[in-house]
């Protein structure tokens, strides 16, 4: 069985880099009701930076992790919320159904890959709706926001 978290989430970019003062880690931008992340208490904001013992520093980092874990098992997770640390422990639930066809895959896989090469995916009004999302987070505290050029680009849900 697959593991899955039930979040949206990107690698840190500049922008956030300098809202939180962490350069490296896993921003969560949406957490799904009644998934492994909600139920573990991750929550939207937090930055991923530990799963196990495997330092997470790239979107990229924690999908590597993730493939050593299977639906059922717990970990610790370590993010960045507030200001410090916290550890959370995840008991990673099953990939859904809609989420394991071959279809839904390769096309996730498609609209990464047309994001990492400045293309147009379809997942465009959603790395917009990110950013305000982002935005309306960190200007409630005093953050500038910039025009959103900063994004990396690889958001996904894991």
């Amino acid at each position: 069985n697959k593991p899955y978290l039930g979040i949206t989430a990107g690698t840190m970019n500049q922008q956030m880099a300098q809202q939180t003062n962490l350069t490296q880690g896993v921003y969560v931008y949406s957490v799904e009701a009644g998934g492994a992340a909600e139920k573990a208490g991750l929550k939207v904001g937090d930055v991923i930076t530990k799963v196990g013992s495997t330092d997470i520093s790239s979107m990229e980092d924690l999908t590597a992790a993730k493939k050593s874990y299977s639906a059922g098992d717990q970990t610790d997770f370590t993010v960045y919320r507030g200001g410090k640390s916290v550890r959370v422990t995840v008991t990673w639930g099953s990939q859904p159904a809609a989420s394991k066809s071959s279809g839904s895959t390769a096309q996730n896989q498609q609209n990464s890959q047309n994001s990492q090469n400045g293309q147009n995916s379809q997942n465009g009004q959603q790395d917009q709706d990110m950013q305000g999302l982002f935005d309306y987070f960190f200007n409630q505290y005093g953050g500038s926001s910039g025009s959103g050029t900063g994004r990396s680009g690889n958001d996904t849900a894991a």
